[in-house]
């Protein structure tokens, strides 16, 4: 049961404590998870960008108010190159989309992770399974960006945000939190084609945003 080297639905498969939450789980990441698989993050046909549905899954996710939604659409989603658009550009990352998640969501969900498999080993293997299925999954096939570090976060904001959001979803999937599941129910299916980065410096409640140009 190892992360390293069973697909992600196997790892969570053989680990989740409810069988229907975690399906649901995998089903809401499955439009990003085809993302991944055919390596291309690409506009979907029909794609809506409307503020008020931004607005409503961050609000969900995270507890944040988002007042206004900028977004960069661009080719290469997850090209670290332009400055603006790493942390320290335009949002910091304690004000970041990763780090509202880690504030509203972990503290409860380790809760359950040491309930459901123990403290120590058992839920940290648990968590750091999941990532490497997300980082094997997702992030590399679309080419996040990584530091030197294997094990740092990726250089891209935009990154970042699509490891990070499935993460969350998928962990509280695993141990059977339909509330927190549906709590990243809008998240997820943002996520697959308009990226919250976080909020904008000195600019209260107005968020950053990636999406595909193409």
């Amino acid at each position: 049961m190892d992360g390293r080297t069973l697909s992600l639905s196997d790892f969570i498969g053989e680990r989740a404590i409810a069988a229907r939450t975690a399906e649901r789980g995998l089903r809401l990441t499955w439009l990003l998870l085809q993302k991944a698989r055919l390596r291309r993050y690409e506009r979907p046909d029909g794609a809506r960008f409307e503020t008020e549905a931004f607005r409503d899954a961050v609000l969900k996710a995270t507890g944040r108010n988002v007042r206004d939604v900028r977004t960069r659409f661009m080719r290469h989603v997850f090209d670290a190159a332009e400055r603006e658009l790493r942390y320290g550009g335009l949002v910091e990352f304690n004000d970041s989309l990763a780090v509202a998640l880690y504030i509203a969501r972990w503290q409860p969900l380790k809760a359950r992770l040491i309930e459901a498999y123990g403290y120590g080993d058992g839920m940290n293997g648990v968590h750091d399974g999941l990532l490497a299925c997300i980082r094997r999954e997702v992030a590399d096939p679309l080419g996040f960006q990584f530091w030197d570090n294997a094990e740092e976060a990726p250089i891209s904001s935009a990154g970042e945000s699509l490891a990070t959001g499935p993460y969350y979803l998928l962990a509280s999937a695993m141990v059977g939190d339909d509330r927190g599941v549906e709590e990243m129910d809008g998240l997820a299916k943002l996520l697959a084609r308009w990226i919250p980065v976080g909020e904008i410096k000195n600019e209260p409640g107005a968020w950053l945003a990636v999406a595909s140009a193409i």
